[in-house]
């Protein structure tokens, strides 16, 4: 009886087309590591019901090891028809980069929330796991003594060379930063604190950490070539290049009690950070500097300078260091909608001018430096009459184009005052360092010595602006009304005795002008395309190239979350019931009905079928993945590059062909009006198509003209 029931109970699923609600979650990780080494942990969740969507409701808890990045994330939909049967499939991949810090980690439950096209809630949780971790390299050598993990003066040299000695002004050099270091010492990272003065840097390159073991003072090191830049000086005269101090992570694979540690799976390495000043060397340059002369300008502009680099992610500050600066930020363009913001790291990032009193951060922080020359002298250089710039920070000018000396100095050419408001709650310390997050993402170690701190304050004070140290969210909001009555306040004029070529102040200025990445705040790429166009660098409603974005329908300005001809706006409900667009001659997009300008202002649009066609023709594809998502890296004339994730498209409520790309055009099919142009590619193949419906939802990738930026 019993078998004949769950045969009835079989066949009825069968002929009522009944699936039972299938959840499921896997992790997926390595079962044994290395020390030091990098794995990944992805979370699949599948699923049978049609239009669910996940949601990473946890925090991806981790411990004995950090987050290097993530988490990546791709989803996958397929439809499936069988015996007249149709099933669905979603599966949403979560994926997070991490590294291995200690000798014994463990991965925590995490939570995920599954709501159904019902609205309805299902809460999955994921196993908990032990990884473990196995010690490299291990050497069982029972005569190695317990001091033998300290680090001697001469184990590590840094010395700065150049490919030339004498140059003519306004020429470029070489210069290259080298380390000699024992061979039981392995560099991990690199930071030279603070740029070169009285120079031009036009190219930095980090270069890969690889090793050849060579002849050095008597003593057999191995040879490291960490940093190459090419310079132009920006006067004449002696100019000292690497006489800075280098903070340098290394690995020390030297082990104590090797044999109990192996045993006991006490961590063996020694990762240290230490403090070096280099050897420098000297350029000579030959000719006769044309000095400008002090421009007393009577200027009223105000720029708001943002430090958005990783290190802003530290929590000393509560929430963080970057919550407190956007705190601080949204109250000052309220109160002062006409000033500007920059946003940097090692290069601008944003630059909004006036801010109309809102901004919006970019929320990716950036892990290339930090250029507060670069950030000071922009506005400059882009012609605003600039009177005060405040700059909040929590690290020394290491990157960028020019030094945060030379930055001040030509600030005070342009009578411009300049106030520093360093964030870091433990500043005091000569040797301090920034704790990591609740997260357990790691924060590269800074430091910043109290000589730095007094060298910074004197050059701020030669403006006559105002430096502080602000240590908790309350300290850095009480600097507001201090700072705008500073700003109300008139300027005296600057004095300034440092002598900078005029014609090379001026390519410096040319240079900062074509590095400022964004109009209207957000960022563009000049690919080198023969009408001049320039593109995104990632989609409308999105914060980095590798992110979707929001997903529109054709004539349409907000993203939703059903697509089809039942709520699309032009139409009354089917496909040959258009009220708008409707003529052969109106097969162009009007800006009011433009999602790139409706969302981002300024001169952004949707780009043409013309513009479509012309970024296909005048480049070369790369199908690629960009932090685990996939999609194509489109490289111009000029080298130049962006990247266009496949982030599918949206039939009524679901997310359709995530392996491949369909970018909307602001051009529809000349016969067929109810179908628009769009860009269509997967790992096979690209084209421009005019086979989709204008009710469905598409992703857009904006583009400006030249001329507008």
């Amino acid at each position: 009886m019993k078998k004949i029931l769950t045969t009835i109970a079989l066949l009825l699923c069968i002929i009522l087309n009944i699936d039972a609600q299938v959840y499921k979650i896997s992790m997926q990780c390595p079962d044994t590591v290395e020390s030091g080494q990098q794995f990944d942990v992805t979370y699949h969740l599948e699923t049978n019901v049609e239009g669910a969507r996940f949601i990473n409701l946890g925090n991806f808890s981790i411990e004995g090891a950090s987050i290097l990045y993530g988490p990546s994330r791709s989803n996958k939909a397929s439809v499936n028809l069988i015996n007249g049967v149709i099933s669905h499939s979603i599966c949403a991949a979560y994926t997070y980069t991490c590294n291995v810090d200690s000798s014994i980690i463990i991965i925590e439950p995490m939570a995920f929330n599954v709501i159904l096209h019902e609205d309805t809630i299902a809460r999955l949780i994921s196993d908990k796991k032990i990884l473990k971790v196995k010690l490299a390299n291990v050497q069982k050598d029972t005569n190695i003594q317990t001091e033998a993990t300290t680090i001697a003066p001469d184990d590590i040299i840094i010395k700065w060379t150049s490919d030339k000695s004498e140059i003519e002004l306004g020429d470029t050099v070489s210069c290259f930063c080298d380390f000699y270091v024992d061979d039981s010492i392995e560099p991990t990272s690199h930071i030279a604190q603070g740029q070169i003065d009285d120079c031009i840097v036009i190219e930095d390159t980090v270069k890969s950490i690889t090793g050849n073991v060579e002849e050095y003072g008597g003593r057999k090191l191995t040879h490291y070539r960490l940093k190459s830049i090419k310079i132009i000086p920006l006067r004449s005269g002696n100019i000292t290049i690497g006489e800075q101090n280098h903070e340098l992570n290394v690995l020390v694979k030297r082990y104590v009690n090797v044999l109990e540690a192996f045993f006991s799976r006490e961590y063996p390495f020694n990762h240290s950070t230490r403090h070096i000043r280099s050897t420098p060397t000297i350029i000579k340059v030959k000719g006769n500097t044309e000095p400008i002369e002090s421009k007393n300008i009577d200027g009223d502009d105000c720029f708001l300078l943002c430090d958005i680099s990783t290190s802003m992610k530290a929590n000393d500050l509560n929430p963080s260091r970057k919550s407190c600066l956007q705190e601080f930020a949204s109250s000052w363009v309220n109160d002062r909608p006409n000033d500007g913001v920059i946003t940097f790291a090692g290069s601008i990032e944003q630059y909004i001018y006036p801010t109309t009193g809102s901004i919006q951060f970019v929320e990716t922080l950036r892990e290339d430096g930090t250029a507060t020359g670069d950030a000071i002298v922009t506005p400059i250089s882009c012609g605003a009459k600039v009177k005060d710039l405040i700059v909040i920070t929590d690290g020394m000018a290491n990157s960028g184009y020019v030094s945060l000396k030379t930055a001040i100095d030509i600030a005070k050419y342009y009578n411009t005052r300049v106030s520093v408001i360093y964030l870091n709650s433990e500043v005091d310390s000569i040797d301090h360092f920034i704790p990591t997050t609740k997260e357990n993402i790691k924060i590269a170690n800074e430091r910043l010595s109290k000589s730095e701190l007094i060298s910074l304050k004197k050059m701020v004070k030669s403006t006559g602006g105002m430096f502080g140290i602000a240590k908790s969210k309350e300290e850095l909001l009480e600097y507001l009304p201090k700072l705008k009555k500073l700003v109300e306040t008139p300027k005296k004029a600057n004095k300034s005795d440092c002598k900078i070529d005029k014609a090379i102040l001026h390519r410096l200025f040319e240079q900062l002008k074509l590095a400022v990445p964004n109009s209207n705040g957000h960022e563009y790429v000049d690919l080198g395309l023969p009408s001049g166009t320039l593109w995104a660098t990632c989609n409308i409603g999105a914060n980095s190239p590798e992110e979707y974005g929001d997903y529109f329908a054709w004539g349409e300005t907000e993203p939703k979350t059903y697509y089809y001809w039942e709520n699309y706006k032009w139409a009354k409900g089917t496909f040959d019931s258009l009220t708008k667009y409707i003529s052969n001659n109106r097969i162009n997009l009007e800006l009011e009905d433009d999602a790139a300008r409706a969302n981002w202002g300024g001169d952004w649009h949707m780009p043409t079928l013309n513009q479509q066609e012309e970024l296909k023709e005048n480049c070369e594809w790369e199908w690629t993945q960009r932090n685990g998502v996939e999609g194509y890296e489109a490289t111009g004339p000029n080298g130049n590059k962006i990247f266009l994730p496949a982030a599918g498209i949206f039939f009524s409520d679901t997310l359709y062909y995530e392996d491949g790309g369909f970018y909307l055009s602001s051009t529809l099919d000349e016969i067929e009006n109810y179908r628009a142009y769009d860009h269509t590619f997967d790992n096979y193949f690209h084209s421009l198509s005019y086979n989709t419906i204008r009710s469905c939802g598409r992703t857009v990738r904006a583009v400006i003209e030249k001329a507008d930026k």
